[in-house]
């Protein structure tokens, strides 16, 4: 009898753990079945770009390109005026405007200690006539007299010395041009940059090219906006120039107000003209400091050309090198193309 009851109870221990390790199995079989799958597709990646002649190409089918935005546009003829391009942009003249404070301000007191020397030396005469005849005042005021004077002298030395000196600073920093208009304060040039009605430009000539460096006069266009030239005329060559003015530096009084930091681009002579094509602005992408263009021949296939030494023309790149008349370019995805191309470089680096 008591083996039978030990029986029982091995067989019924024996049925509950069978029946837990199926319970086990049947709620974990959906989170072991999704981790699989899951696994299969980390591992699963599917190419967008290959590799043709050295060449990275990115591969996007028309399905694909209407449902990331791609749009391609054959470039056309465009005619532009050859001559030498030089670059520059609009000057802060904060600290300009902060010189010619300085400057009115030493003048000033200047000034004054000029006039209170002027009065002194009234007041030192008449003691010393008054102090050689019989005394008629003490020497004791006669000698405070003196000492004022020459305390007043001293001062307005110490003040010419000091306006002589900023002078100096500022010819140096600003040229004699401008100098000119901080020490005129009636300068219309100074008060029409005060009322924003003109700018002052610094263009950068090429040091290879002096005479177009002497151009007195030219017409300046911000960088991408033609249609907002302005005339300007030379002042005087910038003393300020730093190491990222390379070149022959020059300042320009522009006939309109532009905020600082404009970056225009001039062209010195009549030059020739040169057919090529327009490159639109939104078909390049900038990469490792170059510019690019995605061109394709068979609308699929998508591969990045540099373009060398563009010529802004506002409206777009002139260019009359690297690309032809006809030419599909990428003018809307240009940059998702890139990210595609470089995802796929490193990818590769990394497999290898």
């Amino acid at each position: 009898m008591k083996i039978d009851r030990q029986n029982t109870v091995v067989i019924i221990l024996g049925a509950l753990v069978v029946a837990l390790a199926l319970i086990v199995v049947i709620f974990n079989q959906d989170e072991l079945q999704f981790k699989d799958d899951e696994y299969e597709e980390e591992i699963e990646t599917v190419d967008t770009a290959i590799f043709e002649d050295g060449t990275a190409v990115v591969v996007l089918e028309a399905d694909s390109q209407f449902a990331s935005g791609v749009e391609v546009v054959k470039l056309s003829a465009y005619r532009s005026r050859i001559g030498l391009t030089a670059f520059g942009e609009i000057v802060d003249i904060s600290s300009l405007l902060e010189d010619r404070e300085s400057f009115i301000a030493s003048r000033g007191k200047e000034s004054a200690t000029a006039a209170l020397v002027d009065q002194l030396k009234i007041e030192f005469s008449r003691a010393k006539v008054l102090f050689n005849d019989h005394r008629n005042i003490s020497e004791r005021e006669f000698q405070e007299a003196k000492y004022r004077l020459e305390v007043a002298q001293s001062e307005f030395r110490n003040l010419t010395n000091s306006r002589v000196a900023l002078r100096d600073r500022l010819i140096s920093r600003w040229g004699k041009e401008i100098f000119g208009w901080i020490e005129d304060g009636k300068s219309s040039q100074l008060h029409e940059l005060l009322d924003t009605k003109k700018s002052i430009a610094r263009i950068d000539f090429p040091v290879s090219n002096e005479t177009a460096a002497a151009s007195q006069n030219l017409v300046v266009t911000p960088v991408r906006r033609a249609s907002e030239s302005a005339n300007a005329k030379y002042i005087s060559d910038d003393f300020r120039a730093t190491e990222k003015a390379m070149g022959i530096n020059k300042l320009f009084l522009v006939d309109r107000y532009f905020p600082v930091g404009t970056k225009l681009q001039t062209i010195i002579g009549s030059g020739s003209d040169e057919d090529g094509v327009l490159i639109p602005l939104s078909a390049v992408v900038w990469h490792v400091g170059k510019a690019w263009v995605y061109t394709t021949k068979d609308g699929s296939h998508f591969s990045r050309k540099e373009l060398v030494n563009p010529n802004d023309v506002g409206e777009g790149w002139f260019d009359s090198q690297t690309f032809n008349v006809g030419d599909e370019v990428v003018v809307v995805g240009a940059q998702l193309l890139l990210s595609e191309e470089l995802k796929y470089q490193i990818r590769n680096e990394n497999e290898d």
